[in-house]
């Protein structure tokens, strides 16, 4: 059952053993090697345990208890001058079939604050980043940042986390302004699509074709206002953005013809467009918090195809869809809390009936932190539907095919991490 531990790359060995041996904060790691003060090393590690008693969830999951998701990651950060930053992060993330624990970077930017003046800030940062929507995505990496062992599936999607969280190449602009007891801040990203998930592929065909995703353009923006040093929290994320789509040779796309039938066509070209609205509120308190997001999609596949005897033919599919969660949390110690969370979402609002493009997720959960270093989780979900869950582990017979899956689906997950 533990065997996965027995695949992770040295590189993530490394990073691991990083997180283990790490100082208890970041100025106390730059002092151990002799670096300036302004150089600061933070990292995290997380392991999970996962069952399901039906369909599997990053991992084989169902039935068992799996321990196939590792989390590592380690970051440092230099400020060159008061008004000069760069900063850096690797991550490993083991995770079934989806994630194969390879070390990558998850962002590296040089960033700028030309104005710093009080009540007002203005920053810009070129490089790899995060992309900021929500509440939540910036940090959604780090285990002990996360409001729960996985965020709303529905808003913050793990089986596409590259596509949906940063730009492997992008410029930011955030003004923030002090305005009486609160701030409003302003974000502006501009990039391309991080198009490297596996499972991208998977959900749009259903099987692996020789064709590759590449990202073309995307731009971001959020206006988020914070109350009084996080009480409430409201804000409104607009994104949208296109990935293309180069065929394989050989490739074969069905192609629906009027008063013929379905044949195989040669594609030529595809992409897809996207855009998401997502509207976020929270109000937090020294016992509760109380998180309210909703997402609304609209997603458009573009295809020309060609066949022999019929010429050249364009289709055009397009969904809208919806997600929202209510999500609240309850500090009934200083080191216990607990979760509740009702999510629902439908990929496409023309077909909610059908359960392969529909979720509706009741979580309960409870977080204990010994200290300020390590968090212990556990957490419940009973599932209706199976829009998210990530097709690279329930392929059957190399085939993704969601009605084949278990309509209701219980997972239950336990999670130990460690931050420095």
């Amino acid at each position: 059952m533990f065997a996965p531990f027995q695949s992770v790359n040295l590189s993530a060995a490394a990073l691991l053993a990083m997180a283990v041996a790490a100082p208890a904060s970041g100025q106390e790691a730059a002092q151990a090697f002799a670096l300036p003060e302004t150089v600061q090393f933070h990292g995290f590690l997380g392991q999970r345990l996962t069952h399901t008693d039906h369909n599997d969830f990053f991992g084989r999951t169902e039935g068992r208890l799996s321990a196939e998701t590792t989390e590592l990651g380690a970051n440092v950060s230099w400020r060159l001058h008061p008004a000069w930053l760069v900063s850096a992060q690797a991550t490993s993330r083991r995770s079934g079939e989806s994630y194969d624990g390879d070390v990558e970077v998850d962002y590296s930017f040089i960033g700028w604050t030309p104005v710093d003046a009080g009540d007002t800030r203005v920053m810009a940062r070129l490089g790899q980043l995060k992309l900021p929507y929500g509440l939540s995505n910036e940090t959604r990496d780090t285990p002990g940042t996360r409001q729960g062992i996985i965020l709303s599936q529905g808003i913050y999607f793990d089986a596409m986390r590259a596509y949906n969280q940063k730009t492997p190449m992008g410029l930011n602009l955030e003004a923030e302004q002090t305005i009486g007891d609160g701030s409003l801040a302003l974000n502006w990203t501009r990039g391309k699509p991080t198009t490297s998930d596996k499972n991208a592929e998977l959900y749009v065909f259903g099987r692996e074709e020789p064709g590759r995703f590449h990202g073309k353009n995307a731009q971001l923006v959020r206006l988020l206002y914070d109350h009084r040093g996080g009480l409430v929290r409201i804000g409104l994320s607009l994104a949208k953005g296109t990935i293309g789509y180069a065929p394989g040779t050989g490739e074969l796309w069905p192609l629906a013809v009027p008063g013929i039938g379905t044949v195989q066509a040669s594609p030529l070209d595809g992409r897809i467009e996207f855009a998401h609205r997502i509207v976020s509120a929270q109000y937090n308190t020294e016992r509760w918090s109380l998180t309210l997001e909703s997402n609304r999609s609209q997603t458009n596949l573009f295809s020309t195809l060609f066949h022999q005897a019929l010429g050249t033919h364009a289709s055009e599919v397009r969904k809208d869809g919806t997600h929202w969660y209510l999500e609240g949390i309850w500090r009934f110690t200083p080191r216990w809390e607990a979760l509740l969370r009702y999510d629902k979402g439908y990929d496409d609002r023309a077909a909610k009936s059908d359960w392969t493009k529909t979720s509706i997720d009741r979580t309960i959960g409870i977080r204990h932190r010994p200290d300020s270093r390590w968090l212990l989780s556990g957490e419940f979900h009973a599932v209706d539907g199976v829009s998210w869950l990530p097709p690279a582990d329930n392929m059957r017979n190399g085939v993704f095919s969601p009605g084949a899956l278990s309509r209701r689906w219980n997972l239950l997950m336990f999670q130990v991490s460690r931050q420095f």
